[in-house]
This record gives structure tokens, sequence and C-alpha cells, in this order.
């Protein structure tokens, strides 16, 4: 099921699933995940002013950080555009308001600070940064994870494709399998553990081809319809 354009395998999500939001903004990930199944999620959002209209609640934990290549203080870029975001480095397109300084953490020290041995979903939309993240992740951390749903950006930098490609083929290595529901680019994709999750391989194949397909039909005639709107 798609939740705020990132796929996500709803059925082995319950009660004591462990959720990690990076990339939160405003946390509506987060929130969504909550309101459905009753789960702890952890927020993780570098960009201060978006920080600080998070709600947090007993199931929700915000935690003002930005995830990337190593840990310790790092310089973000608070983007001009309509929504409020932060980047470590600008990609085409993309205008600088100011510069923030915050606190930058690696996404295996984040799992050793908050004490987690396993996640059951990791979502990734961190405007770039993905691709040093996941570079500074080692393998014995990676396979904590249940599943991972990933905004990557080639769409908008096409010189990261490679990168990314790079990415998917190591994560498929260490025993997960992946889908692109995105078309060109991989601005949606899911990466499975299919001990972890359950899914048969039947399930995984109408997910990659029937569902792939379905999904991006439904994007494509929303964004033929949204010229007329």
């Amino acid at each position: 099921m798609e939740v705020l354009y990132h796929t996500v395998y709803l059925r082995p999500l319950d009660g004591s699933s462990v959720i990690l939001d990076l990339g939160a903004s405003l946390a509506s990930f987060s929130q969504d995940m909550n309101a459905r199944f009753g789960c702890r999620c952890h927020a993780v959002e570098a960009l201060p002013e978006n920080f600080a209209c998070i709600d947090g609640s007993p199931s929700i934990t915000p935690y003002n950080l930005a995830i990337c290549g190593t840990d310790g203080p790092v310089s973000i870029h608070s983007v001009d555009e309509q929504f409020a975001s932060a980047s470590i480095d600008l990609m085409p397109g993309q205008k600088s308001r100011d510069t923030i300084d915050v606190e930058g953490v690696t996404l295996g020290g984040l799992l050793d600070r908050l004490r987690l041995d396993r996640v059951t979903l990791l979502k990734v939309d961190i405007e770039g940064a993905e691709l040093a993240m996941f570079d500074a992740t080692d393998d014995e951390t990676l396979q904590r994870m249940d599943q991972i749903t990933v905004e990557f950006h080639d769409f908008m930098d096409p010189d990261q494709t490679a990168h990314v490609e790079k990415i998917i083929k190591r994560l498929e290595k260490l025993g997960f399998w992946s889908i692109k529901f995105t078309r060109r680019f991989h601005g949606d994709v899911l990466f499975l553990n299919p001990q972890r999750t359950g899914i048969s391989r039947i399930g995984y194949l109408y997910a990659r081809y029937f569902i792939r397909f379905t999904f991006g039909l439904r994007r494509k005639v929303g964004g033929y319809l949204s010229r007329f709107r």
C-alpha cells in the first residue's frame, strides 16, 4: 500500500512494530502508521522549524537530527521551496534560504542511541543524503531491518542513478527482495526481508509486476487529470 508516496507492505505490521521515520518533516507518515497500528514510531527530522511542529506522543518520539554518513555536527540547507525541507547537499534546481548547524548521525549510530536490535519498517526520505547513509551503514545493521521504503532522489539528479543501482544490488545480495514502483527513476523503492516479513515468492512477484503496474497507471492517470483541475 502507498502511504504518503512510500509503498509499504502492511501485512506484518501490528502494535508491536517499531518504525524509523527518517526525514519525517511534520511526522505525517509516523502519525498515519500509528493511527493504523498503534505502533512505536521514531520520527527523525533535521530542519528545526519542522521539528518544532511535530506533535509528540507516547508512541511517536521526535528527534532533531540529520541522518548522514558520519556522526557529528553537520551543516544543512533550508531549501527554498513550497514545503520546508532540509538538504545537506543542494540538488539541481534547489536554492538555499540559509544554512543551519545540527547534529548528524549515521543509521548505525541512531540504532545504538535508541537501543534497537530490530526495526520493523525503515522509511527513508532524506533529500539525497540516503546515498551517504547507505554507504556508511554496515551489512549487519541493514540486516536488522524487516523492510525499507526509500525515496531516492535521482529523479532530481539523474547523475545519482548509478549510485542508487549499486545500493539496490548490495541490498539484494544481503537477501532483500526489491521492488521499484516508479517507472523511470527510483523515487519509490521497497526492500523486503522475506524471512522477517513472511512474504512468499508468489506474493513478491505479484507486487513486483501487477501492483507496480497498477500503481504506475494510477500515478499516470492522476498526473493527466491534474492538468484539468
